[in-house]
């Protein structure tokens, strides 16, 4: 195998660098937009079912 030109490969390890973070990024807005759905959907339920919902060990509907 013969050894990659310097510039070819700065180029190479720039660009796997770039969509790196592209995908870091488009990983974090949808955990943001999950997180902000589930925040949605606690602040649209019944306010026994949110009790239930903040405690370990509890389902959403209170019945286990």
């Amino acid at each position: 195998m013969t050894e990659e030109p310097y510039a070819n490969r700065q180029k190479r390890l720039a660009e796997q660098a770039r969509q790196r973070r592209e995908r870091t990024t488009e990983a974090e807005e949808l955990r943001q937009r999950r997180q902000d759905e589930a925040r949605q959907e606690a602040a649209e339920s019944p306010p026994e079912q949110q009790h239930y919902a903040q405690l370990p060990g509890h389902s959403p509907t209170g019945i286990r």
